[in-house]
C-alpha cells in the first residue's frame, strides 16, 4: 500500500485497524453483497458476496478506492467500493444478458451433425433492463438502503426476504433467536409504510 498525500485518505495503519475491527460488520456487508449480485443477475456470473468484498478491500489496499474517514465509516466505504464493483459487471458483456456464456452449453452436440439442435440462448426471452428500468432499481436499491442504514439487523433481514426466504430460513442463516428476526420484519414494516405515508 503506497501512501497518499490527501490529508483526508486514510492511512496505511488507519486502514489495516479498520479491517481487523471489522468483525460482526463483516455479515452486513456480505449480505450486502448478495443484494447487488441478485440485482445484476446473469450478470454476476457466477460470482460470489465474498467475492465482492475482497476485491472491494483490495481496491482500498491498493489505493484504488480511496477511504476517507470524515465522509464515512469503513463499512459505508466498503459498501460503495461493492456497489461500484457490481455495478461495472454489465459492461463485460454488452449491456445485454444474452452474451453471458451458458455454463452448460459445452453438454450441447458440438459436432455440427445434429442439424435438429435449437440454440437455447434464441428461446430465451431477453432480461435486460431498458435504461429507465436500470435506473429506477439502482434508486430503489439506493432508498432501501438508506432506509435500513440505522438498522443493520433489519437491512439483512430484509436482504433475505427479498430472496424469498422464510422466516425460519432466516433464523437460520443469521443465527439470530426467531423473536428477533419477526421483529426486524416489524420494523422494516414500520418504516415502509411511514416512508409511504
Amino acid at each position: 500500500m503506497s501512501e497518499d498525500k490527501d490529508p483526508d485518505c486514510a492511512s496505511e495503519a488507519e486502514v489495516r485497524s479498520a479491517i481487523a475491527a471489522l468483525g460482526a460488520q463483516k455479515l452486513k456487508l456480505l449480505t450486502w453483497g448478495k443484494t447487488l449480485l441478485w440485482t445484476y443477475g446473469a450478470f454476476a456470473e457466477g460470482r460470489e458476496p465474498e467475492d465482492l468484498y475482497q476485491e472491494a478491500l483490495k481496491r482500498t489496499w491498493e489505493r484504488k478506492r480511496k477511504w476517507k474517514p470524515k465522509n464515512c465509516s469503513f463499512v459505508e466505504h466498503l459498501m460503495g467500493a461493492m456497489k461500484s464493483i457490481a455495478s461495472h459487471l454489465p459492461e463485460k458483456y454488452g449491456e445485454d444478458v444474452r452474451n453471458v456464456p451458458l455454463r452448460g452449453s459445452d453438454l450441447a452436440d458440438s459436432s455440427g451433425e445434429d442439424e435438429n439442435l435449437v440454440d437455447p440462448i434464441e428461446n430465451v426471452a431477453s432480461n435486460t433492463l431498458t435504461p429507465e428500468e436500470e435506473l429506477a432499481a439502482k434508486q430503489a436499491l439506493d432508498r432501501i438502503e438508506k432506509l435500513m442504514e440505522d438498522d443493520e439487523e433489519a437491512f439483512s433481514v430484509l436482504v433475505l426476504l427479498a430472496q424469498r426466504k422464510t422466516e425460519p430460513e432466516i433464523t437460520e442463516d443469521l443465527n439470530l433467536p426467531r423473536k428477533s428476526v419477526h421483529a426486524a420484519i416489524e420494523r422494516i414494516r414500520y418504516k415502509i409504510s411511514k416512508t409511504a405515508k
